[in-house]
Formats: structure tokens, sequence, C-alpha cells
């Protein structure tokens, strides 16, 4: 059967890849040569473990996102060195400082409620805090008849750092409104 491969001009390829088959589009991708720089708009869905089994083609992958360990700040500083010590060595990911955030939002709405935990007080005590968190500032904004959540997303490349491939950020855009994204 003879193999049909389109040749075609791009300025990058935008892949949406989930999980383990993220490893074998990436392979392929490379064996086919194919050159445009690979984009994903989930950056969280190929891991440092994933990039860490591609090896050097895993380098030079965009995507943006709203946390790696690589963000310089005192929170995340700490919260990385804590976390690698409680598992080992590992890097915290962005699922990581997602549970970090909603357990200390949490915790800060139940404090400034003193303990009520209704939904009703917990809406409007999480509407007033603005918490420093490893990813950044973090507050809310109003949206409609919502509060949705406001803090930085960061273009992110990856690339070595120190150890291991990682996502490195490139640029931040503070303060958006994390609002249909995705």
């Amino acid at each position: 059967m003879k193999r049909l491969v389109a040749r075609f001009s791009a300025d990058c390829t935008l892949y949406w890849v989930f999980g383990p088959a993220a490893v074998p589009f990436i392979q392929q991708y490379h064996d086919y040569n194919i050159g445009a720089p690979l984009i994903t708009p989930t950056p969280c869905n190929l891991t440092e473990g994933q990039m860490h089994d591609l090896g050097d083609i895993a380098a030079g992958i965009w995507g943006i996102e709203y946390y790696t360990p690589e963000l310089k700040n005192e929170i995340n500083a700490k919260f990385v060195e804590d976390f690698r010590a409680q598992w080992g060595g590992e890097y915290p990911q962005t699922q990581s400082s997602a549970g970090w955030i909603a357990v200390n939002l949490f915790a800060e709405a139940v404090k400034k409620t003193n303990g009520d935990v209704s939904p009703k007080a917990l809406k409007e005590a999480l509407a007033s805090i603005s918490l420093n968190t490893p990813a950044g500032p973090y507050s809310f904004e109003k949206y409609g008849d919502a509060w949705v959540g406001k803090g930085n997303l960061y273009v992110m490349k990856t690339a070595m750092a120190a150890d291991r491939m990682t996502w490195v950020p490139v640029e931040t855009y503070e303060d958006v409104v994390f609002k249909d994204i995705r």
C-alpha cells in the first residue's frame, strides 16, 4: 500500500491530544519531519514524564497555561520545595497547583465568614478574596450573573530547566478573566 503524505507550508501545527496518546503523536510528527512548531492549548496534557520519554524532540512545543513549577515567585518556590519533599523529588504540575489554589481559597473564604460554609456566605466571601498563589495573584471578577476567577496566563515553551525538560514561561498575560479560555 502506498503512503500518501500531503506537503504543505504552515507556520505552526495546533494539536490537541490527551494523555498517553501525546507521546506517539509527537514522535510521528517528528518522524514525518513536518517542521512547523507544535502548539497545544492544554500544556498540562504533556507532562514532564512524557517529555522525558520523548527526549530532545519534546523541546520547542508551545502552549498557554496558568501554572508551571518554573514560575519565579516566593510562594511557588516554597510550594515546589514542599511538593518535591513530599513526593520523592517530583515536580508539581498544573493539577497540583490547582489543588493548592482551591484549598487555600476555600480556607480564606471560611475565615472571612467566621466558619459559615453556606453557599451564599462562601460566594460573597470568595468574591472579595485576592490571594497570592504559586501561579501568581488570583481573585474573582463579576461576569454576568457569576463570579469567575482572574489570574495570570503564561505563554510557555518546552525547554530544559535545571535537570529536566519542562514548560518554561516566555510571556505573561496578567489579570486574565478565566471565562471561556479553552
